[in-house]
């Protein structure tokens, strides 16, 4: 997504990204309330080495997305990973507050709207912070 942004900068295609899976209510999103997503999510958080597994892999995603932003944006190595953890640990707590909302029996299309909402905030936060150094 990074390597091939539709966007000016990597932020402005990762939101873009993120707010296109809202829409098509992708399970990364948090918003997917297909009945076997909701149980896979279960079944991952609520099993203590599964959820252990979910932060390497995360770590994974950190160190890719840090060497995307280093190699588009022209950012320093410590600028690029700061920038990757921030994005990531951003996307995964969306996601985990909208699937929260859900797992309590939420509507995902009456939750659309406030989930956009919340991204907008979270990644004007991100860009206000990180727009000096990545663009």
């Amino acid at each position: 997504m990074v390597r091939e942004r539709p966007g000016p900068s990597p932020l402005a295609a990762l939101r873009t990204h993120f707010h296109t899976g809202l829409d098509a209510r992708e399970p990364v999103t948090g918003l997917c309330d297909i009945p076997q997503v909701m149980a896979y999510r279960d079944l991952l958080y609520g099993t203590p080495s599964l959820a252990a597994r979910l932060t390497a892999y995360a770590a994974v995603d950190e160190r890719a997305l840090a060497e995307a932003i280093q190699q588009t944006a022209g950012a320093d190595d410590l600028t690029a990973r700061l920038a990757a953890a921030q994005i990531v640990s951003v996307q995964h707590l969306l996601a985990r507050d909208n699937w929260r909302r859900l797992s309590t029996g939420q509507d995902p299309a009456e939750m659309l709207r406030e989930a956009h909402r919340e991204a907008d905030t979270a990644f004007d936060l991100l860009e206000s912070g990180l727009s000096r150094r990545l663009g």
